[in-house]
């Protein structure tokens, strides 16, 4: 970005004065910046007040936690953690963990209505068994749409 900002700045000057040159432009503030700045001195007076807020926070450091351990000692200290969107994951992964448990549920159903049409064979079979069969294929697929109309419904399929 700082290039593309440069480069935007060198061809800008250049159509509007084409003897202008922008390093040799910004040189000298440059250097003004870097010199207060980025100096010796500038950095000796980063790492004093550094070193100084080092020294307050040592003095300091050993009051503040006898405090804190004193509240958790009483039990003055409560900690709430309340993440703005969590809320809301919670009850997205709770919907979807349903939708995943009802689809297995309907899955099993199915295959096992099919295993149990090629090993099962009672007396009354063939009399009642076509149909019991179907009936449960039929619930199994209702529930299914069901399941498919409210993920529909929700907006979330």
């Amino acid at each position: 970005m700082l290039f593309r900002v440069v480069g935007i700045s060198e061809g800008l000057g250049a159509q509007l004065d084409p003897s202008f040159k922008l390093f040799e432009f910004a040189a000298p503030y440059f250097q003004q910046f870097w010199l207060q700045h980025r100096s010796p001195k500038a950095i000796a007076l980063r790492v004093g007040q550094t070193a100084l807020d080092a020294a307050e926070l040592g003095l300091t450091l050993p009051q503040h936690i006898s405090r804190l351990i004193g509240q958790v000692e009483r039990g003055e200290l409560e900690l709430n953690v309340n993440h703005e969107g969590l809320r809301d994951f919670a009850h997205r992964l709770q919907q979807m963990v349903n939708r995943l448990a009802l689809a297995l549920l309907l899955a099993a159903t199915i295959v096992a209505l099919g295993f149990m049409m090629i090993v099962y064979h009672p007396p009354f079979w063939d009399i009642y068994g076509g149909w019991l069969f179907g009936l449960g294929f039929l619930l199994a697929l209702g529930l299914g749409a069901w399941m498919m109309w409210m993920i529909w419904r929700s907006g979330r399929g």
